[in-house]
């Protein structure tokens, strides 16, 4: 992956890389079946539990999101340090904050590659509507229906001209069949909701209506799945 640079404001990533492409990388279950060291060369964003895969694939992305409310969990929050502690820049949700990672919010504040922003959202309202987007994530960021909207705002923020999706697979709804829906079986054996595609389908309609609006394009590289919300793209081939 290419190093990102680390800067003192949000407002400084504002257009930093103008003219560049970057991947966002969902957690589905196909990135086992994706060529990670492609990427050595991209600019690159995970999300939530993508640390699971940084010791095994021996790869871990430029940027690193995470605004669930999830992150009072133990399993979830040990992802969030895992990523902070190597030294990518790492985009959280100031909120949420319990007994529980009181400490960890205190100690994150103090660090130059931690950048808190204020997110709001849920899984209601469909359609979505243009007001649950933001193009300025200074001032506010979004996460309805899937946390790939909030990488999407932050990419576009950044100035990126080229959003190609990796495990983006969709596939909630097999979860009650029994079927992994992620990339690992330990990634969240908690629960699932069953809605989630549509929530997912219902931002990833969004995300591309208000991208397209400022000249910036999406598409799908994800091996297989089932969104189909954005032109596809061969993933292998992008690198030829």
């Amino acid at each position: 992956m290419k190093t990102p640079k680390i800067v003192e404001n949000v407002t400084d990533y504002h257009d930093l890389y103008k003219g560049k492409r970057c991947f966002i990388l969902g957690n589905g279950p196909s990135l086992n079946q994706t060529d990670l060291s492609l990427l050595r060369d991209e600019y690159t964003f995970g999300c939530n539990k993508i640390s699971l895969l940084y010791e095994k694939r021996s790869w871990h992305p430029s940027f690193y999101v995470m605004v669930s409310s999830d992150i009072w969990r133990m399993d979830w929050l040990d992802a969030v340090r895992k990523s902070i502690e190597l030294g990518m820049p790492c985009f959280l949700r100031d909120a949420y904050i319990n007994d529980t990672i009181e400490n960890f919010y205190q100690s994150a504040h103090e660090l130059d590659n931690v950048y808190f922003l204020n997110c709001e959202g849920a899984r209601k309202g469909y359609p979505y509507p243009d007001s649950y987007w933001s193009y300025d994530i200074s001032k506010k960021a979004t996460k309805w229906g899937t946390i790939l909207l909030t990488c999407i705002q932050i990419a576009t923020y950044m100035g990126f001209d080229e959003i190609y999706l990796l495990g983006c697979d969709l596939g909630f709804s097999k979860a009650d069949k029994g079927e992994i829906v992620n990339f690992d079986p330990e990634y969240n054996p908690v629960n699932y909701d069953s809605n989630g595609d549509r929530h997912s389908y219902e931002a990833h309609v969004l995300a591309k209506r208000m991208t397209e609006k400022v000249g910036t394009k999406i598409f799908n590289a994800t091996v297989g799945g089932s969104l189909e919300v954005y032109p596809r793209k061969n993933y292998s081939e992008l690198f030829v």
